[in-house]
């Protein structure tokens, strides 16, 4: 009879889908939130979704949809993502925010608030930590979670501007004008010619310089982006950030130097980056290269 029952707890176990799994929340200030969820396992696994999220972003699986949301197909041998964008897991009454969220499961759960947040409570119990951009409160394993939270009052400094400034892409130069009143010599017609040329080639200068640092600018992370960086450990933002500054890619050796991570930190931190969807690595080579992937870059 134990023999019987054991051999109906060992086929329900095979049976079930063995996952895991991690849920990122990126809050802004008014409320809206990109979800980012990670998975690895195999077998099919229910997602609830919240009813203004019509087109969820899938990587690396096949899914259908279901009464609540999708159910995604597992394939057990690469990471999955599922991300979207919704506002309707957060709600204010007067100044409090709440944010509210059913997981569909246990599974690791990060929500990173803005920087100027108030953090009243979280449910179930949680740790806090703190990046540059936001305020993050992290359950490792929960299956609904509940934060309440508000916002700092902004001080407002005032600040006097001269009409007479000018913003030339990243930099800006106040010009101030001058009248005088000189007498005119011979020859003062060629001389003012000369100023005017000279004027001419100072502000095509000052152009250029403005889109050239509008250009470096661009270059870098993108409010998309940011959003999701505010969620990585400190590790993590090294690497991806060490990766933006680079042109979206380096290899590994250089990369390991550039960030100054040791070679067991930088496999950690990778090897998560890669379940995020957040980097490749190309392994094809003795050389390995590492670079952000098209959907990060498209954020």
């Amino acid at each position: 009879m134990r023999w019987a029952a054991a051999l109906i707890v060992l086929m329900i176990l095979g049976s079930a889908s063995s996952e895991t799994g991690e849920y990122n929340i990126i809050v802004e200030e008014n409320g809206n939130a990109l979800v980012l969820i990670g998975l690895e396992g195999e077998g099919v696994v229910d997602i609830p979704l919240p009813l203004d999220v019509s087109y969820p972003q899938v990587f690396n699986a096949m899914y259908v949809e279901s009464a609540d949301g999708i159910e995604v197909s597992l394939p057990g041998n690469e990471s999955v993502t599922v991300a979207y964008q919704t506002s309707m897991i957060t709600s204010k009454t007067g100044m409090e925010w709440s944010l509210d969220m059913v997981l569909g499961g246990i599974y690791k759960a990060t929500v990173a608030l803005p920087k100027n947040a108030l953090v009243k409570s979280a449910a179930p119990k949680a740790g806090h930590s703190e990046t540059p951009e936001s305020k993050n409160i992290v359950w490792d394993s929960a299956d609904n979670i509940r934060v309440t939270y508000d916002f700092a009052s902004a001080q407002v400094t005032p600040t006097t501007m001269e009409p007479t400034t000018t913003t030339l892409g990243a930099t800006t130069t106040t010009v101030k004008a001058t009248s005088t009143t000189q007498p005119v010599e011979e020859g003062g017609s060629f001389t003012g010619y000369v100023m005017i040329g000279f004027a001419v080639l100072l502000v095509g200068v000052l152009l250029a310089a403005g889109a050239y640092f509008t250009f470096l600018k661009r270059r870098g992370p993108t409010d998309g982006m940011r959003k999701v960086m505010r969620t990585l450990s400190g590790n993590e933002y090294k690497i991806v950030d060490t990766l933006l500054k680079n042109r979206n890619g380096m290899r590994r050796s250089d990369l390991e130097r550039t960030a100054g991570l040791s070679k067991s930190s930088l496999a950690l931190a990778l090897n998560s980056l890669e379940r995020k969807n957040i980097v490749e690595v190309d392994r094809t080579y003795t050389t390995h290269y590492v670079e952000v992937t098209k959907w990060f870059k498209g954020l």
